[in-house]
């Protein structure tokens, strides 16, 4: 059963593991899960990064193992992000448990993808990642609950927004979160007070 964001933190204070899948439908909370696991990572020593494209066809899985095996001359520990398209394929999964297999504690595998269906959320690579590590699905926030979610993270800025401008925000964004984040950035810089 796939985790949610907001289960992501405490996961992420208690220890690293060596997989972390983040797929689902929301795309600003997939790229914070993304940041937070990275920044994580690098303040426990993980100082290499390498990202690899698996969206393209024809991606080569061995690559994986190829930079797990690799590592600079100056970084002891790496983070490898896989950017995956929708389709997860059996290659995708004999890849995944190979890693698993060779896992030796120096780097750390993010996955990351779109909306998954019922399928693919259920697949056997996702429960070998489960097994392991961390499967985060991140669910679309419905209408009524962005003004909410706004007014959530306008306190986190520092920001106090009544409940008819988190209504009026999230009716002139059109439930673009990332859109009403960005200009909620931009008042915390122009009203820090």
């Amino acid at each position: 059963m796939p985790i949610k964001f907001d289960q992501l933190s405490p996961l992420l204070a208690k220890k690293l593991v060596p997989v972390y899948c983040v797929a689902g439908e929301e795309i600003l909370l997939l790229t914070e899960a993304v940041d937070a696991i990275r920044a994580r990572a690098r303040q426990l020593g993980f100082s290499e990064r390498v990202v690899l494209h698996g969206d393209t066809t024809g991606f080569d899985w061995r690559s994986l193992g190829q930079s797990t095996e690799n590592l600079s001359l100056f970084a002891e520990q790496k983070i490898i992000e896989v950017m995956l398209g929708k389709k997860i394929d059996e290659a995708a999964n004999q890849a995944i448990q190979q890693y698993l297999a060779q896992y030796d504690g120096n780097t750390v595998l993010i996955l990351r993808t779109g909306a998954l269906d019922k399928r693919q959320r259920e697949s056997a690579m996702m429960k070998t990642i489960e097994s392991a590590g961390v499967f985060l699905y991140a669910w679309a926030i419905g209408a009524e609950q962005i003004p909410q979610v706004l007014a959530q993270r306008a306190r986190d800025l520092g920001l106090w927004l009544s409940s008819a401008a988190a209504v009026q925000l999230a009716q002139r964004y059109q439930g673009n979160l990332l859109g009403a984040q960005q200009i909620l950035h931009r008042l915390s810089f122009l009203y820090p007070q």
